[in-house]
C-alpha cells in the first residue's frame, strides 16, 4: 500500500461519514416515503450504505488507532487524541450495531422501521461530535500537519495586495 502522508485515517473517515450520512437521509426519506413505489428501492440503498459504513469504519478505526501511535504529537495533544478516540470507538460500537441490526431485520424480509430510523438520526449526533473532535486535532492542534516549505514572494504586503490576485485597476482590485 503506498504511504499517506500523515497516514490513511483521514481518507477512511471522511467516506466513512459520508456514506453514514447518506444512510441516514434515505432511510429517513424511505420513512418518509412510506407506500410510494419507489420507497422500497430507498431502503435498500439506504441498508447498503449502511452495511458499507459500517464495513469501511473497521478500516477507519484501525487507521485511526495506528495514527495514534505513529502521528509525531506531544504530551499536551495526546489528552485531546484520547479524547477523542473515546469518542470515535463508542460510536463506532454504536453505528456497528445498528448495522448488525438492520442486517437481521433484512435477512427476516422486514421493512424499514421508525425506531431504526430514530437511532439512525441520534447516532449522527456522536457522529458529528467524534468528526468535530477529529478536526480539532487537526486544524486547531496541529496534529497530523505537515508543514510546507514557504519562500518569500514579492509584492505581499503591498496595499493587501498578493500575487495571484487580479491586478489593480483603478482602485479595484
Amino acid at each position: 500500500m503506498p504511504e499517506i502522508v500523515p497516514n490513511w485515517h483521514p481518507i477512511f473517515v471522511h467516506f466513512t461519514i459520508a456514506l453514514y450520512v447518506v444512510a441516514t437521509a434515505l432511510y429517513a426519506l424511505g420513512q418518509i416515503a412510506g407506500g410510494r413505489s419507489w420507497a422500497g428501492v430507498v431502503v435498500v440503498a439506504a441498508r447498503i450504505n449502511l452495511w458499507t459504513g459500517a464495513a469501511l469504519s473497521i478500516l477507519t478505526v484501525i487507521a485511526g488507532i495506528d495514527a495514534f501511535f505513529t502521528v509525531a504529537h506531544d504530551a499536551s495533544q495526546t489528552i485531546f487524541m484520547i479524547d477523542h478516540r473515546r469518542w470515535a470507538i463508542a460510536t463506532a460500537v454504536v453505528w456497528w450495531f445498528i448495522a448488525v441490526f438492520e442486517a437481521a431485520r433484512a435477512i427476516q424480509g422486514k421493512k424499514a422501521n421508525l425506531v431504526v430510523a430514530f437511532a439512525l438520526v441520534v447516532a449522527i449526533g456522536p457522529l458529528a461530535v467524534t468528526g468535530w473532535k477529529g478536526g480539532e486535532l487537526v486544524y486547531r492542534n496541529r496534529i497530523g500537519i505537515v508543514a510546507t516549505r514557504m519562500s518569500p514572494v514579492d509584492g505581499i504586503g503591498e496595499r493587501g495586495a498578493h500575487p495571484l490576485s487580479a491586478p489593480d485597476r483603478g482602485g479595484r482590485s
